[in-house]
């Protein structure tokens, strides 16, 4: 049977955040240039070798497009699920069974930054709670490493002695993890390079088949998602509603439009949408106008900044990028995972968190207030609050208000998608009447 390029190789649900679902049509000629793309950046694929660990849905186009990598290049592929991928997942029982990268123990692993930061957050949980000498000598070998990293040095003797133990977590023959999805803190990606293996950030979505900049493997730094793929064009469009322009100095910022063949022709039966968000210019180029906002460094290396869509507009007339703030507060040792949201009729956000039992249940008892919620959703407010002003949040971006949540947000709750990103519609529907009652208060907390 014959295929062509331009026959639709598969139509991508996108479970948007707000809103209705999209389907997007992908084309063979999509996926093709998409993976040539990745293959080109990536370190070499060892079919002999290496072992790929599969734990996020197809339907996620990053897992879709790092699977067919595999399989082009003859590597192994080992299925998980986020509940039983490491020995400390949900659904592993504790001191009788391992969790699947023990027993597989790739080499190669694609993750969402929510992965990262719970492994992160774990790693350093159980540090603390390892009596004084743990703590000085983890710090100690984690700050000389980030000074060898700087540097542009190896540091054999730490990773040996001390860090062999938090790679064994993911099975210790890991040699270099993609990330993509969401934006990963610069907290999370550094202990990830430091402690675990060194990290490709990339940048792309859905319709433009996960395709968009991606990091060399070698580059260490923190602040950006890479250069543009060699199968793909990018370009600034100003946004003079969020101040943002290609001619601003020192760095060009815009939305992020993106064109080559890996962008998608559309999204399935859906003519407004696909008008709305594909445009072409007076050339004949064919753009995909993502939302994102991006800052062109110097080296040609890409930086997202904000998210048109993320941007709420506080009644005083300042933006609030509900992400941003998300990123920094989920450092938090009391979250799981937070939603930050924005009435435009008030002066100051709030948010839900779906708070990590053992965090809370210690911090209950340290506070003697078992049975009183109040006090220690309270303590739970503070402690974001110091975490906001460590992140350097603008006073206006600080929740002043939070409602815990006593189940978990996952995908069959509906509350989350397969990829872990947050339903907002859902999650609001679900805190409406919280939300009435915080900002029914006049006074702050």
């Amino acid at each position: 049977m014959k295929i062509y390029l331009i026959q639709i190789s598969s139509c991508v649900p996108f479970l948007c955040c707000i809103g209705q679902p999209k389907g997007v049509e992908m084309t063979h000629e999509n996926l093709v240039s998409a993976i040539a793309g990745h293959l080109q950046r990536l370190p070499k694929l060892r079919s002999n070798y290496d072992i790929y660990v599969g734990y996020l849905p197809l339907a996620h186009v990053l897992e879709l497009t790092c699977e067919l990598s595999c399989v082009i290049m003859g590597v192994r592929i080992g299925y998980s699920n986020p509940q039983t991928l490491t020995d400390t997942s949900s659904r592993i029982k504790r001191d009788h069974c391992l969790g699947d990268v023990s027993l597989l123990r790739p080499t190669l692993f694609a993750s969402v930054p929510t992965v990262l930061e719970r492994i992160s957050k774990a790693v350093w949980e159980k540090v603390n709670a390892g009596g004084e000498f743990l703590q000085a000598l983890f710090k100690f070998a984690y700050a000389y490493k980030c000074r060898r990293i700087h540097g542009g040095f190896p540091s054999f003797l730490v990773d040996r002695l001390v860090f062999r133990k938090v790679r064994s977590l993911m099975g210790g023959r890991i040699r270099y993890i993609v990330c993509g999805g969401a934006p990963l803190s610069e907290d999370s990606q550094l202990f990830t390079n430091i402690c675990i293996a060194p990290i490709i950030q990339g940048y792309g979505l859905t319709e433009s088949c996960s395709t968009g900049t991606l990091m060399e493997c070698g580059d260490l730094r923190c602040n950006h998602s890479g250069a543009p793929a060699s199968t793909l064009q990018i370009r600034l469009r100003a946004w003079p509603e969020g101040g943002y322009s290609p001619y601003d100095t020192p760095s060009p910022r815009g939305e992020i439009l993106l064109s080559g063949k890996p962008v998608s022709r559309g999204y399935y039966k859906q003519p407004e949408l696909t008008a709305r968000d594909f445009i072409t210019d007076q050339d004949g180029t064919r753009w995909f106008c993502t939302g994102d906002i991006g800052l062109m460094h110097t080296d040609g290396s890409l930086s997202i900044i904000d998210r048109k869509k993320d941007l709420v507009k506080l009644q005083a007339g300042e933006y609030v990028s509900l992400s941003k703030v998300e990123m920094a507060l989920s450092q938090s040792v009391y979250v799981e995972q937070i939603c930050v949201y924005v009435d435009p009729m008030q002066n100051y956000p709030i948010c839900f968190v779906s708070p990590k039992l053992k965090s809370l249940t210690d911090l209950a008892e340290s506070l003697n207030l078992v049975h009183l919620l109040h006090e220690i959703i309270q303590a739970v407010l503070k402690d974001l609050q110091r975490v906001a002003r460590e992140k350097r949040l603008s006073t206006f971006e600080i929740p002043q208000k939070v409602a815990l949540d006593t189940i978990a947000w996952t995908p069959d709750t509906g509350l989350v998608t397969d990829a872990l990103k947050l339903k907002r519609f859902n999650l609001q529907t679900r805190f409406q009447h919280e939300i009435e009652e915080l900002y029914r208060k006049d006074t702050r907390a």
